[in-house]
């Protein structure tokens, strides 16, 4: 499978309505959403460099005490399985 497939599996993961989502870099672009029947956020952020890219995330209006997941797709993984490519970040603290 390609890295298109995964793009496209996480934006299926895009549920409930579109919110607004801007960024200061023009190399990076996202999407973000507000699903209120699940109860959750989703944000999807792509890099069209060939650089890496340091993103400082501001959420607006969300409590302090929400859990957040960073998954990150690695177009490398080992396997087509959408867990070898799709894993879990560290968590940064």
């Amino acid at each position: 499978m390609r890295p298109s497939y995964f793009a496209f599996k996480l934006l299926s993961r895009l549920t409930g309505e579109q919110v607004r989502l801007t960024t200061s870099d023009h190399a990076v672009h996202g999407f973000a959403t507000h699903d209120g029947t699940f109860r959750v956020d989703n944000i999807l952020l792509w890099n069209f460099s060939g650089e890496s890219a340091v993103v400082k995330l501001m959420i607006e209006g969300l409590p302090e005490t929400t859990l957040m997941r960073h998954l990150r797709l690695d177009p490398t993984g080992p396997s087509d399985d959408e867990n070898a490519r799709l894993r879990p970040s560290p968590s940064s603290g």
